[in-house]
Formats: C-alpha cells, sequence, structure tokens
C-alpha cells in the first residue's frame, strides 16, 4: 500500500527478470507538476520556461525543440541541473508504505533507477543490484495483499519454455533469452536482454540516425 505525498505520479506493476516477485516502478508525471516546475521557471523567460518544461519529462517533440535553440535565450546548455530541480525525488512523492501489512519508510526501498523517461522509483527489482533483498512473492509463498492509491496496470504475463528451446536458433524460435543478445545489434549496452531493453536501443538507435543524437535521459541508462 502506497500513500502519495502529491498526486503526480504513476506506478507500473513490473514482472521481468523477477520470477513472479513483481517490482512496482513509480515516476512523475508532468500534468501534474506546476508547482514544482513554477518554482524554477518564475524567475525565467517564457522561452527558457518552455524549453526546461519540454527538457525535463520525455517528450517526442525534443530534436524540434533544440533545432531552433538560440543559446541563453530559448535553450540553456546546464539544464540537467534545472532538470534535477523540477523532477520531483522519491520523499516528493512518496510517503508511507506497507508490504504485507508492515510499514517502513519508502525510499528506504524505492531505490532511483534511470530510464528513458528520467529518473524513476523502484521497488523490489532484483536488477537494483542486491537480489537477496527482494521480497518474495510467488504461488509457493503467497500473495501478500496489495493496495495502490493509483490505477493498476499490469504489463507482462510470465511464460515459461521449455528447457530445448535454448537449442533451437535464435531466428527460427523467434525469441531470446536474458542471458543471450540480439545478432543484429553490434553493441549491446545491457547486462540482461529483456523485450522491452531491445525497443529501447532500438528507439535509440533510430533517434540517433534522425538527429545525429539521442534524447538525453538515454545516455544515463
Amino acid at each position: 500500500r502506497l500513500s502519495y505525498d502529491h498526486l503526480s505520479a504513476s506506478t507500473v506493476l513490473g514482472l521481468s527478470h523477477i520470477l513472479w516477485t513483481p517490482a512496482t516502478y513509480t515516476g512523475t508525471q508532468p500534468s501534474l507538476l506546476s508547482p514544482f516546475v513554477n518554482r524554477l521557471t518564475n524567475d525565467l523567460s517564457s522561452s527558457l520556461a518552455t524549453f526546461y518544461k519540454e527538457v525535463s519529462f520525455w517528450n517526442i517533440k525534443y530534436c524540434k525543440t533544440c533545432l531552433s535553440c538560440a543559446f541563453n535565450s530559448t535553450c540553456v546548455r546546464n539544464y540537467q541541473e534545472g532538470i534535477v530541480q523540477i523532477r520531483l525525488n522519491c520523499t516528493d512523492i512518496l510517503t508511507d508504505c506497507w508490504w504485507d501489512e508492515k510499514h517502513f519508510r519508502c525510499c528506504d526501498r524505492f531505490r532511483p533507477v534511470h530510464t528513458e523517461y528520467g529518473v524513476c522509483f523502484v521497488f523490489n527489482s532484483a536488477l537494483n543490484g542486491n537480489e537477496t533483498d527482494v521480497l518474495k512473492l510467488n504461488r509457493r509463498v503467497g500473495t501478500p495483499r496489495l493496495v495502490l492509491s493509483a490505477v493498476e496496470i499490469i504489463n507482462a504475463e510470465q511464460t515459461v519454455n521449455d528447457v530445448s528451446v535454448t537449442s533451437i536458433s535464435q531466428g527460427f524460435r523467434g525469441c531470446l533469452f536474458k542471458n543471450e543478445q540480439p545478432t543484429f545489434v553490434e553493441k549491446w549496452p545491457f547486462n540482461s536482454y529483456t523485450y522491452s531493453a531491445c525497443l529501447l536501443n532500438c528507439r535509440a538507435m533510430k533517434q540517433y540516425s534522425l538527429c545525429n543524437c539521442t534524447y538525453h535521459f538515454m545516455s544515463k541508462i
């Protein structure tokens, strides 16, 4: 169960890599953040204020914005510092959390993770560094009651493949296991393979081919 300090976060339940143990991701929604955007942009020109609002959150118009950039007039070079001030941190988003009816300090377990949408916060992810800290939730141990003050979206269903599938070539089976890499990618940037990681890499390569650059959040992934 989560209590939100501000109604400005989206929450997604992910099941990739974690064998029935869900990871919960929460991030900032720009449409509900006007008080936080204003704390930086009130002292700026309207052009710079618009620029900061667009680069602080994922925006398909980003390349177009930078093409008409006039430094210190309609854009700035050190925009990353402003992004940190505008986007909410963990304590801004979450106040009280419970797991299996036990209260804990949210930000002790919601850890920052860089995504193509900026910094989000993830709970119970085995990809966050220490798998021994992952709280188990599976058919054997049961499912503690989960209550979220947000729209619940199940974004994946687990598929279990027969062991013999690994002996079939990638091209024939049309899928990859997490310890494999796509053969069409020259330099795979991730430690493990997931479908979402593949989509992210494809988007980054397409951005680079069209704009000769990638969206600034991409570089930290």
